[in-house]
């Protein structure tokens, strides 16, 4: 095995354990109401839907392909996340913190060495005007992702229970 596809294999590896820690943490941390409240918003689905499969493609890619990604990669595991904590609320808080760490430390993993392998590729970008083209791209996405995602966290957090203040 050379270091290339030592590096890859580490770089899948990083891949699938973000994947994993991060929606098995974030199902210990919400609850279905959490979680279903923004969906209620049609407005705002079908605008962040439009930003990001219609005005921010980036690739052309089979919907199957995401729909199966989204279905046996995330929402199981968010679901798992969600049963944990239902059934084992003390746990749920003390695994998922832990599960939250690993979560951050493979996607460091990932981009480490998604970098260190593609460096090559990313130094040959310079002087060919490739990332100066890369930069409206960029720029464009952000400014129309960020107001909706804005927009969904706000309505999240305003769904979000508040703690009841303790009377004296």
């Amino acid at each position: 095995m050379t270091a290339s596809e030592l590096f890859g294999a580490l770089a899948r590896i990083a891949g699938l354990l973000f994947i994993v820690t991060s929606m098995m943490a974030m199902g210990m941390s919400l609850t279905m109401i959490q979680i279903l409240q923004p969906l209620k918003n049609a407005r705002l689905v079908a605008l962040a839907l439009l930003s990001n499969f219609v005005l921010v493609p980036g690739v052309s890619v089979n919907p199957w392909d995401i729909a199966r990604s989204l279905i046996f990669l995330m929402l199981i595991l968010l679901a798992i996340g969600l049963l944990f904590k239902s059934h084992s609320p003390e746990s749920a808080d003390h695994w998922q913190p832990v599960t939250n760490r690993i979560s951050g430390l493979a996607i460091l993993i990932l981009l480490v060495v998604g970098l260190g392998l593609n460096i090559s590729n990313i130094l040959s970008l310079i002087g060919t005007g490739g990332i100066v083209a890369l930069l409206p791209f960029i720029v464009g996405s952000l400014l129309i992702l960020l107001p909706t995602a804005k927009r969904m966290g706000a309505r999240s957090q305003a769904a979000s229970p508040q703690p009841v203040p303790a009377s004296d």
